[in-house]
């Protein structure tokens, strides 16, 4: 899934847009439920991983599919458990550590998970793995019908006009005229029975005559096949079409976990994974911006704005006019100096100080800083897990390993 990436990152700014819009309570709440979306994102890229990278056999739809099918009500089912969890979490009031705790469990993991990809830098992806191989051969297009020559032979159905006898190398076999012969490419021999149009049979010769019969895969015969053979996996892959095993010569898929000790993760999936490092660092220093200011909050004067914008103190201290961080209304407000204040008996108007207000009592505004620190964490959390999840898919499909 080369697009897992771009899936986060869209994820991550909806859990963004959705937690600036919200606000309050609900901001931690909506990022855990976006976060919920990591588990079925490395299910979608474990699904993508299962597909052959060669499917020799006819296959019906891609595992992606039911991933399309089924994800956003999936997703949406998760979603609303995510957040009504964290909804109950932020409720509950849990200990100021876990998030920091699972934020860098999280980042530390994310962490790993891309030292191990870097480790595997400049082996092929399962995109590129096929075009990695060296081509050791081709095989030569089969000989096509000459135009006018019959297609069909012996006898047919009632109403249907067959010729007795096909043109000259060909045979008649259940009605068509057929083509076999027998090719050699990179020390390997294929036989071939191809139809008039081009449509072909192929199958790898066993090397010694009194092994079992062989077993025909269908490729398409008018051009020319390149032969790549990979014997540390004994495989050999023909015209990127069909892949046969050198050991027991029958066709078989080429899947990434047969080859993964070959592989490394698609690049997108690691730069992702850098991205996730990135968010969760900027988000881990803004949350500690914010735990900052409410200590430093915490040791404000409270007082209340008067109708001419001036503060009026609980503790006896002179009304002042300050400098406002936010439009100040009369009401509550907390007072912070900025510089050294003096001495009751030596301060002019204020103590000689330079204050900053913040309108709200102080259990307001405390309250707000504690739920942008852990709106920030939750950010952060969301942003490893979403952007880790196909790393992890990576790790269990064995490219990391």
């Amino acid at each position: 899934m080369p697009a897992a990436p771009v899936v986060a990152a869209v994820l991550l700014a909806l859990c963004l847009g959705a937690g600036r819009l919200a606000g309050g309570t609900l901001r931690p709440a909506l990022s855990a439920g976006f976060a919920t979306a990591a588990p079925l994102l490395c299910l979608a890229c474990l699904f993508d991983l299962a597909d052959p990278l060669v499917a020799s056999f006819w296959m019906c739809g891609t595992g992606m599919v039911g991933v399309w099918l089924l994800g956003p009500f999936l997703f949406a089912g998760a979603a609303g458990a995510g957040a009504l969890a964290g909804s109950a979490a932020s409720g509950a009031r849990l200990p100021a550590a876990i998030p920091w705790l699972v934020l860098a469990a999280g980042a530390v993991a994310l962490a790993g998970l891309l030292l191990a990809a870097g480790g595997r830098a400049g082996r092929p992806t399962p995109a590129t793995f096929v075009a990695s191989i060296p081509v050791v051969g081709t095989l030569p297009p089969t000989r096509r019908l000459a135009e006018g020559s019959p297609f069909s032979c012996g006898t047919q159905e009632p109403g249907v006009t067959a010729a007795p006898v096909c043109a000259p190398g060909f045979d008649c076999a259940e009605g068509r005229c057929v083509r076999e012969d027998f090719v050699a490419a990179a020390g390997l021999a294929f036989r071939r029975s191809c139809g008039p149009s081009g449509d072909c049979a192929l199958a790898l010769l066993p090397e010694a005559d009194d092994t079992p019969g062989w077993e025909r895969v269908s490729v398409q015969g008018r051009e020319p096949l390149s032969v790549r053979r990979d014997p540390r996996h004994g495989i050999v892959i023909v015209g990127d079409q069909v892949a046969f095993d050198l050991g027991t010569r029958a066709p078989v898929d080429v899947t990434v976990h047969r080859v993964s000790d070959s592989l490394s993760p698609p690049l997108g999936w690691s730069l992702g994974g850098a991205a996730g490092v990135l968010v969760a660092l900027l988000s881990a220093l803004a949350a500690l911006g914010a735990r900052r200011r409410r200590a430093r909050l915490c040791r404000a004067r409270e007082g209340r704005v008067d109708a001419e914008g001036g503060i009026l103190f609980e503790d006896g201290w002179e009304p002042l006019r300050v400098r406002a961080t936010t439009p100040l209304t009369p009401g509550p407000v907390l007072a912070l100096p900025t510089g050294p204040v003096l001495p009751p008996s030596y301060r002019a108007a204020g103590g000689g100080a330079t204050w900053q207000g913040v309108a709200g009592s102080r259990a307001e505004v405390l309250e707000r800083l504690r739920l942008r620190e852990r709106g920030l964490a939750a950010v952060g959390i969301a942003a490893t897990w979403l952007f880790g999840a196909p790393l992890v898919a990576a790790w269990v499909a064995g490219l990391l390993g």
